[in-house]
């Protein structure tokens, strides 16, 4: 599993103060980078990994690149991540759009070395174990919900139609 964070900003190579990194702003051109760290928490190597970004503007919409369209964006690394390690990302110009506020993951795929694969929507990868127990916590839920709700549901129905069924074959005989 992997977990990405991010922030977003614009790189000036002129300034050197703090390493000429702009904080959530755009650059002169509406220019939009995205730099932060990707950690692999799993057993197995990351062979490599695609992370797709969403920029909102202030009121929480989802905003397109004003040169390419694109509102969902796509970034990728083949560079191999060992377990228990961290790997610094940087791509430059992801966006360009003056209005963005906040910047966020979407989606992950991951592909490891043994050529299994993950994906999942935001900014975490779950281990197919953390998949499996959730499945599994879904099923007791609907089961629950079966026996202790739509369950007595039928039987109440059922009694209720028994009833009625008598009520008028007894209506009717007199």
């Amino acid at each position: 599993m992997i977990r990405v964070e991010c922030t977003w900003g614009y790189q000036d190579a002129i300034d050197t103060d703090r390493s000429g990194w702009h904080i959530f702003q755009a650059n002169s051109a509406g220019g939009v980078s995205v730099k932060g760290i990707v950690t692999n928490y799993g057993e197995k190597a990351v062979k490599k990994y695609s992370v797709y970004f969403v920029a909102c503007n202030g009121a929480d919409e989802i905003v397109e690149c004003e040169a390419s369209g694109k509102k969902v964006v796509e970034v990728s690394s083949a560079d191999c991540i060992l377990p228990s390690s961290t790997q610094k990302l940087f791509f430059e110009n992801v966006w360009y759009n003056r209005s963005i506020r906040r910047v966020e993951v979407f989606h992950i795929d991951v592909v490891y070395t043994d050529g299994t694969t993950e994906s999942c929507d935001g900014n975490y990868v779950p281990t197919q174990e953390e998949q499996q127990a959730e499945r599994e916590n879904s099923k007791r839920i609907l089961s629950k919900v079966f026996s202790k709700i739509i369950l007595p549901f039928i039987i109440i129905l059922l009694l209720v139609c028994i009833l009625s069924a008598i009520f008028l074959i007894k209506f009717f005989q007199m």
